[in-house]
């Protein structure tokens, strides 16, 4: 059976900028057993998109992002077009390096190169649903983003930045908590209407997740059922809560106990609309851990979109 031909497109800023310093090391690791590592270094957080879709042209058939979660976003932006495979043969693939990198977790995907490499021998795919996020940017701007892991609005997006900026002694599980605390010092929810199925719910929300996978945070479990190929979004909504309810919140995302909480709802569709009721709130809305606009926002599953190497 013929073996994929990988391009990697590689965050140098993963892991707080350790990547940039392993990367060749890991590219020496790699070439061993697939000879030369065909590869782009990013500049940006989406210039890599670019790469991606030259990269589908000349052949390579495999699509390699070298990060964390973010990073995978961003090849997966490249690797649609107008909600569609550019090469529908080709696949789409993580070597975990950063963070989280929490979609790769949910595939037991290895973090060292000479296992990944190893794997890389056959052509094992499993077809994955991903999300398509539309909202306004900061100018007012339709976007859309494609994401393949976790969409969400409210507190998730300063989470995020402050999970970012963490002092590094904290490590991966470290930032995030130090993320959280952050976030929720300065968080203030605003009254948002979701709507699924034909029902229409109001909330104050900590947080709206809408979930292709279970993971985030490094580990968290905040959509424990949700599965990435069963055409289906887990959306869970988590009302607004004291601040000692919030701390007893966080760590209950780790074995996925939030669930059963009072303030927090889950459901499954394809669809969800989120709304302000007060035009003159700001909510914004993040996939895969980057802030991409703010609410109004649509997500929409697409079934079955991509081939992703596991």
């Amino acid at each position: 059976m013929r073996t994929f031909r990988p391009f990697f497109i590689v965050n140098p800023a993963a892991g707080r900028g350790r990547l940039g310093r392993d990367w060749p090391d890991i590219q020496n690791l790699l070439s061993r057993d697939l000879g030369p590592v065909a590869h782009h270094l990013t500049r940006t957080p989406r210039d890599g998109e670019e790469a991606v879709r030259c990269a589908l042209k000349e052949g390579f058939d495999l699509i390699v992002a070298v990060g964390g979660d973010g990073t995978l976003s961003n090849c997966l932006n490249g690797f649609i077009w107008n909600d569609k495979a550019v090469n529908p043969k080709a696949a789409l693939g993580i070597l975990p390096f950063g963070t989280g990198s929490d979609f790769a977790r949910y595939f037991k995907i290895p973090r060292d190169p000479r296992n990944f490499a190893a794997r890389l021998q056959n052509r094992k795919t499993s077809v994955v649903d991903i999300g398509k996020a539309t909202c306004r940017d900061s100018s007012g701007k339709k976007t859309v983003r494609y994401f393949v892991n976790i969409a969400s609005a409210g507190i998730v997006g300063r989470v995020d930045y402050w999970s970012n900026h963490a002092p590094w002694i904290f490590g991966s599980k470290g930032a995030y908590v130090y993320g959280s605390v952050r976030g929720l010092l300065e968080y203030r929810p605003a009254p948002v209407f979701y709507s699924a199925d034909g029902e229409r719910e109001e909330v104050e929300p900590l947080m709206i997740l809408v979930a292709n996978g279970p993971h985030f945070g490094s580990g968290m479990r905040p959509a424990p059922m949700a599965r990435p190929n069963d055409g289906l979004f887990d959306v869970v909504a988590v009302e607004k809560m004291t601040f000692l309810q919030t701390l007893n919140f966080f760590p209950r995302l780790y074995t996925g106990g939030h669930v059963k909480l009072p303030q927090v709802k889950s459901l499954k569709t394809r669809k969800v609309a989120m709304d302000l009721k007060n035009k003159k709130d700001v909510v914004y809305v993040e996939t895969d851990g980057d802030t991409i606009g703010r609410l109004p926002a649509l997500f929409e599953i697409i079934p079955k979109a991509i081939r992703f190497k596991v």
